[in-house]
């Protein structure tokens, strides 16, 4: 379809309860509210002007060329771009005399969750490369081919193709490519050390010698690959391994405690509470 331009457009994010899965009592983040082609009119004028999303917009170019101003910085889009505008940010799409712009265009929000890791984890650029001919490419043709008919199962199948394509962009992420770097493997030993020996008393001295990296650096690249600190993932591990016992053993709490790593009790019972909310005790109930 063709639309004339638009200024100081906004999209305002929504809950749940207000997208289309709410015919179906059925919500669950990403939550898509458009999913489109649009075929802009030719010339040089604004498409968008000063807009500001509050919610995510994934955009992918595919045909013609335009120029982002991204605050007052240019960034000229040709056919093939795909780029990720996030919420807040203020921005401009001229448009070019002579060249169509037809853009597949993805807005989505995470409703309530305030701490999903997006923006931390995706490239801090706006701009996210060319994949024409890639397979990402066919995937937004499909999410957008499914979003054009109301049914659950295809709604759910917009969902899972957006959840595939944000994993994508997320692996490709230099921070995720651990064993391509030297100081990506040393971490993962640090990391397997932890996997391996949780039920001991481990220290950050332990970790600096296991990886011969030092403390700080240690600390940054590990907070940089697992989104946690070293002791954090500690803990992480060994809260799995207590409900792993809880669930398919007869042991005490007291006996899961110190096989995890904890010598006191309560020390662990305060630890696995502030965690998860729940006592272990709670835990098993709620799964026996």
């Amino acid at each position: 379809m063709a639309l004339a331009p638009h200024e100081d457009q906004e999209y305002f994010a929504l809950s749940p309860e207000e997208t289309i899965l709410r015919l179906f009592n059925y919500y669950f983040p990403p939550y898509i509210t458009l999913a489109s082609r649009f075929d802009f009119l030719h010339g040089e004028e604004d498409l968008y002007k000063n807009r500001r999303l509050k919610q995510y917009l994934l955009e992918y170019v595919e045909d013609g060329s335009a120029e982002f101003m991204l605050g007052d910085k240019p960034m000229p889009v040709k056919q093939g771009d795909l780029f990720l505008i996030r919420p807040d940010h203020p921005h401009t799409i001229h448009g070019k005399a002579g060249s169509p712009y037809k853009c597949i265009s993805i807005l989505f929000h995470f409703g309530q969750s305030r701490n999903f890791p997006l923006s931390d984890l995706l490239p801090k650029e706006t701009y996210l490369g060319t994949i024409r001919g890639l397979p990402l490419e066919d995937q937004l043709h499909q999410l957008v081919h499914n979003y054009q008919d109301p049914h659950w199962v295809n709604q759910l199948r917009c969902q899972h193709i957006l959840i595939g394509i944000l994993l994508q962009l997320l692996t490709s992420a230099a921070p995720f490519a651990l064993n391509q770097t030297r100081s990506g493997a040393r971490v993962e030993l640090a990391r397997r050390y932890l996997e391996q020996h949780y039920a001991e008393n481990i220290t950050l001295e332990q970790l600096e010698s296991v990886s011969e990296l030092s403390r700080n650096y240690l600390l940054s690249k590990f907070k940089q690959f697992y989104n946690l600190s070293p002791m954090k993932y500690l803990r992480w591990i060994r809260i799995q391994r207590a409900k792993e016992l809880a669930a398919n053993t007869s042991l005490s709490v007291n006996e899961i405690a110190v096989r995890v790593g904890y010598a006191d009790l309560h020390t662990f019972g305060r630890m696995f509470k502030a965690e998860t909310g729940m006592s272990l005790t709670q835990f098993s109930s709620s799964i026996k």
